[in-house]
């Protein structure tokens, strides 16, 4: 297209430089009064027959003219062919040459029929292509669509699975926690009755240990009371300043003794006026068990 409107442009400032008074004054004839003043007033041809014509165009060139102009000039009418014989050849030239560079009318329209017919086929294929990407493009995004939806909905049974999965295991080791928390309940439960039993057993341990220690004692202290009353008694009943002891038709005393768990003993001194007695019972398992000893008092 640019190459066709360079040519257009061409071919229009030759026509242009055609049309300029020299060349209208050289090559085209006038009858009028006022082109008389350019050439004699003769008669001559139409067309030239000097001029050498072409096969595909006719150039409509007053040649004989151009020689009466020369001839008037003070140019020899050899000269003067020659040199419109030259003239004649450089414009044929020129001519073919821009025929050549440039397109003509009919020509341009039929160029300028296909361009439009091209460029509907084009805006048509852009269409058509248009719609087929566009059509392709709802295709892919349904099928995305598709495809997303799929993958959620997966996902969805993937999240809810796995919660169901830990919600069971949870539930299995809150059972498995409860169970070892009512283990360790009845365990701590169990230690303490246990300790509870050892505590009792070691508490009436206590009491009964408290209880012998308190027999003890007192069984030691009464003994020991005992013997000493005992002895005093006898230091009494003699009289150290005279070597007789005093008369008495009965003397005894009765004392309590040693003392262990379920076992008494019971001891009695008896004074017969000069000889002495003893007597010890023990009280065991019930009956007594009696023991008799005689001594002199001096």
């Amino acid at each position: 297209m640019a190459t066709a409107c360079i040519r257009a442009g061409t071919k229009l400032r030759s026509i242009q430089s055609i049309n300029s008074p020299v060349f209208k004054c050289a090559f085209v004839p006038s009858t009028s009064s006022s082109s008389s003043h350019c050439y004699p007033r003769f008669d001559f041809r139409q067309i030239s027959q000097l001029a050498q014509s072409n096969a595909k165009r006719v150039f409509l060139v007053d040649t004989l003219a151009l020689v009466r102009r020369l001839e008037g000039e003070g140019v020899p009418t050899k000269q003067a062919e020659a040199i419109q014989s030259a003239i004649t050849e450089v414009l044929n030239d020129s001519l073919e040459n821009v025929a050549q560079s440039f397109v003509s009318k009919g020509e341009m329209q039929r160029i300028e029929m296909t361009q439009d017919g091209n460029l509907g086929r084009f805006k048509s294929q852009v269409h058509s292509s248009q719609e087929n990407h566009f059509s392709s493009l709802q295709r892919e995004t349904e099928k995305l669509r598709n495809d997303i939806e799929k993958m959620r909905s997966e996902l969805r049974y993937e999240i809810d699975k796995v919660n169901a999965g830990q919600r069971l295991d949870l539930n299995l080791e809150r059972g498995r926690i409860r169970d070892e928390l009512a283990n360790q309940n009845q365990e701590t439960t169990n230690l303490t009755n246990k300790l509870d039993r050892e505590i009792h057993a070691l508490r009436a341990l206590l009491e009964a240990a408290k209880y012998d220690v308190i027999k003890y004692c007192i069984g030691t202290l009464v003994s020991i009371s005992a013997v000493g009353l005992a002895v005093l008694r006898i230091l009494i009943l003699f009289d150290t300043k005279t070597a007789k002891p005093f008369s008495l038709s009965h003397i005894g005393f009765s004392l309590w003794a040693h003392a262990v768990h379920d076992q008494y003993s019971v001891g009695s001194v008896l004074n017969t006026g000069g000889a002495g007695r003893v007597r010890i019972s023990l009280f065991k398992n019930g009956h007594f068990d009696s023991d008799e000893d005689e001594f002199d008092l001096v």
